[in-house]
């Protein structure tokens, strides 16, 4: 049997999952992909950021094809609690442009305003939004979006760091 989510847990869940139809409309992925949202965070070495004995726990895994959906709930015995959703779609064609407007367009429809989101240096194009504690990245030419949604007081360092460790490990 799979044990219940923390409190926390389900709180980090619970606007990742709200965001999902976004994510699924404004991702792509990599060519092959056989590694899980679990996987990539535990090569990017989520106890290092989030503390010795963090428990990954995978949430969903579906291929389809070539593609690839992957969310994983990293859990440390702090109470700190991080969702990575993690997309792979090596038919998406469409510029990262596209697909960073679509996502804009998208998430200001769902929340009804424009969404303040600030631009961040990391993959082929990124955005922290800072309401949600939230940070989107598109990497491989759009074909790999990663959301990173975490509820600790350092999410964003948090969320930044493993980011750029997936991007570091090829991911």
């Amino acid at each position: 049997a799979r044990p219940e989510p923390s409190r926390g847990a389900r709180e980090t869940m619970s606007p990742l999952l709200a965001l999902l139809p976004l994510a699924l409309l404004a991702a792509p992925a990599r060519a092959e992909e056989t590694r899980s949202a679990c996987d990539w965070l535990q090569a990017a070495g989520a106890e290092a950021v989030l503390g010795a004995g963090t428990r990954l726990t995978p949430r969903i895994d579906r291929v389809d094809g070539a593609a690839r959906f992957s969310v994983c709930l990293a859990e440390a015995p702090s109470g700190a609690t991080l969702t990575l959703l993690r997309r792979s779609d090596p038919g998406e064609t469409r510029p990262v442009a596209a697909l960073v407007a679509a996502y804009r367009a998208e998430l200001a429809q769902a929340i009804g305003a424009d969404p303040d989101l600030t631009p961040v240096d990391l993959g082929d194009a990124a955005l922290w939004f800072a309401q949600m504690k939230q940070l989107t990245v598109w990497s491989h030419g759009g074909e790999v979006l990663m959301v990173f949604s975490a509820l600790a007081p350092a999410a964003q360092a948090q969320e930044s760091a493993l980011a750029q460790a997936i991007l570091g490990a090829g991911g």
